[in-house]
């Protein structure tokens, strides 16, 4: 994937974008568990909050993607954020 070779050449897997996503919202936004556990696997932080406090967990309720939420803190995200 795209995400993968990005990863595989050094990209930050924390960089955020104008809103403070990182990747991780984008993930739990399409409720990819693949890309999160991509993500988890080059020690992305499940617990970043964009600039007006989403964070990927809280995308992933909103967007109803029950089980990529319970995957999520399954792997130890920060239910509290």
């Amino acid at each position: 994937s795209h995400a993968q070779l990005l990863l595989s050449v050094g990209a930050d897997p924390n960089a955020r974008d104008r809103r403070g996503w990182s990747c991780f919202h984008y993930a739990a936004q399409r409720g990819s568990i693949s890309g999160m556990e991509l993500l988890l696997s080059a020690n992305g932080d499940c617990n970043l909050s964009s600039h007006v406090g989403e964070s990927p967990l809280w995308l992933l309720l909103v967007c109803g993607w029950r089980e990529a939420s319970e995957y999520l803190i399954r792997s130890g995200c920060d239910v509290d954020r």
